[in-house]
């Protein structure tokens, strides 16, 4: 076979190249192509790239017709030959392949090919990681790099394998503090772009609202000034350091530890070991009150050495005679009550029992953290107590956890209800969620009114779901007049942001020429392509190709390619499609 296809050639792959290795090759390169910015070169490259996947396809089908009128295997034992994984090695600045290797042999000793267990092989490799993090103590950018060569890896192409990996990893950062789980936490927010696909979070249970949490309140960190910010991460160091900043230290940043345990709880669980940090609270409230009570105790003392002893007893003397001679017939009979509001003061932190505190409590139930049993009834109780003394985020988590139904069943009318109480303590994300229910009648009665200001709400604060919300009722021209600017624009702003949706739908308006947008294919494709993991591109995209419509030509193969991923991603529409064409057409994709 002389020719070669130029993917093939621009990447250096030999002529025996798989489709892994293809996959491999087109991901390193598409890490350095801005599809915002530079579009032509995305096209040029997904346009070279499938034309090297039908490529192989036709080579390893003409190999096998050839190996039957030949009779030799068509088997390439160069290609079944693993590499052996190089030892891990004992200094911090180990090779990273190394580490992929190991954990990639870890899975394939724990389970053949035939007998594949995802999640064995998915805790197999985390275990290796993890063991990897305690002995060679790497640093934050080693970390990020090992993590995102394991998702690399041969074993990460077996879908469950990655879902169980993902999932395992989302749970064991959510426990209890241990050491590593900070580089463990940063590296995975970066390798499984829990940023940039959020939606990725709605597959991880009850541990993505935490996950969420912690990165909202990162990004907050990020922004205070660089003292208090560098302040933050030294007291964090020194918990995970265990160390001991000694009492004078803890009087000095008491404010800050304060600020870090009641503004931040879900980053700091997840970075440093709060439960020494609460301690020392506690340590540094305890030393303040009892260094009031000796300032107090001295000041006393001062006050008596003013005084001979024969002049306080004149000056008691005195008083009491006035206090005979001034007071009512039956006050002399009363007992005294000389208790001052300083010997009642207590000795118990500010901080315990609060709507905060009660919020950790509830977390540390709902996830076995800190000694504490599972318990979901114990979970509920702090939250909801938690809730009314004012917490958003309870009032959000508990809103959630009746919406979701993970442990407890859905409870539509009490989502609602505190997913309001959230919204109007402008959490944003809540706000969203409110306009739901109030225009599809989700736990209260349908309010288009309602449901635009919720939106309206949300979108004016630059949250791009609201932004999408906003629009598509806009659209709707159910409750104000239809303002195609003002659609289009909101769909702009969601979809630069990374909404899906708003992205699908532009690319729809540009190619059918909705909200009085020009018709334009390139914009289109440029949409359908940037979102082309949302079903309704990757319907666009088949109907696209199954009819050479956006200057694509007409290739039924990847029509159909495209059409299975929508299936599989939940677009029931296109099954009627993949049905005719496989009908008319038998395609080697059919049979998949």
């Amino acid at each position: 076979m002389s020719y070669l296809p130029a993917f093939i050639e621009e990447h250096q792959l030999t002529p025996d190249a798989d489709e892994r290795s293809l996959k491999r090759a087109y991901a390193k390169k598409l890490k350095t192509i801005d599809q915002e910015t530079q579009l032509h070169e995305f096209q040029a490259l997904r346009e070279s790239y499938e034309e090297a996947l039908h490529w192989i396809a036709w080579r390893d089908t003409a190999q096998e017709r050839e190996d039957e009128t030949t009779g030799e295997p068509a088997t390439d034992q160069e290609q079944l030959t693993a590499a052996q994984p190089a030892p891990m090695s004992g200094h911090s600045q180990v090779a990273v392949q190394d580490v992929t290797d190991e954990t990639e042999a870890a899975a394939s000793e724990a389970s053949p090919p035939q007998a594949r267990d995802p999640a064995q092989e998915a805790a197999d490799i985390l275990q290796s990681l993890l063991n990897h993090i305690h002995q060679e103590q790497p640093e934050q950018d080693q970390v990020t790099t090992i993590l995102e060569n394991i998702l690399d890896s041969d074993t990460m192409l077996f879908l469950e394998t990655r879902q169980a990996f993902e999932w395992y990893i989302a749970s064991y950062l959510v426990q209890g503090w241990q050491s590593g789980k900070d580089l463990l936490f940063h590296a995975a927010v970066t390798a499984f772009r829990w940023r940039e696909a959020k939606t990725r979070l709605s597959y991880l249970g009850p541990h993505a609202y935490a996950l969420e949490q912690a990165m909202i309140e990162l990004d907050e960190i990020s922004k205070r000034p660089e003292a208090i910010r560098h302040k933050y991460q030294e007291i964090m160091r020194k918990s995970r350091n265990q160390e001991q900043p000694g009492l004078n230290y803890l009087k000095v940043n008491l404010q800050l530890l304060a600020r870090l345990n009641e503004a931040y709880p879900h980053v700091t669980a997840m970075s440093c070991d709060m439960a020494l940090i609460r301690q020392w609270i506690d340590s540094a409230y305890e030393e303040k009150e009892k260094s009031l009570h000796d300032v107090r105790e001295q000041n006393r003392g001062e006050k008596k050495n003013h005084f001979s002893f024969s002049t306080a007893l004149l000056v008691m003397l005195f008083v009491f005679i006035f206090r005979m001679l001034s007071a009512p017939p039956d006050e002399a009979a009363r007992p005294s009550n000389t208790s001052t509001p300083q010997s009642a003061l207590s000795k118990v932190s500010p901080l315990k029992d609060t709507k905060t505190e009660l919020f950790y409590l509830g977390e540390d139930y709902l996830f076995g953290r800190d000694g504490k049993p599972i318990d979901t009834a114990m979970t509920i109780r702090n939250w909801e107590a938690s809730a009314r003394m004012g917490s958003v985020d309870a009032q959000y988590a508990l809103a959630k956890f009746y919406k979701d139904g993970l442990k407890i069943p859905v409870d539509k009318t009490k989502s609602h209800y505190w997913m309001l109480q959230a919204a109007e303590n402008k959490k944003i994300a809540a706000m969203v969620t409110v306009g739901e229910n109030f225009q599809f009648g989700e736990g209260t009665n349908t309010n288009l009114q309602a449901a635009y200001d919720w939106y309206e709400k949300a979108a004016n604060a630059g949250d791009r779901d609201g932004q999408f919300r906003l629009a598509i009722l806009i659209a709707s021209n159910m409750l104000v007049k239809k303002d195609n600017q003002r659609i289009t624009e909101l769909l702009e702003l969601s979809a630069q942001q990374g909404n899906a949706n708003a992205g699908s739908y532009l690319g729809l308006g540009f190619q059918e020429g909705w909200w009085n947008l020009k018709r334009d294919n390139d914009k289109a494709n440029y949409w359908f392509l940037r979102y082309q993991h949302h079903p309704l591109s990757q319907e666009q995209l088949g109907l696209a190709y199954e009819h050479g419509r956006l200057g694509h030509t007409k290739d039924l193969a990847l029509a159909l390619n495209w059409y299975q991923q929508a299936l599989k991603n939940g677009n029931q529409k296109v099954a009627r499609r993949i049905e005719t064409i496989c009908k008319k057409n038998p395609l080697q994709e059919c049979k998949t």
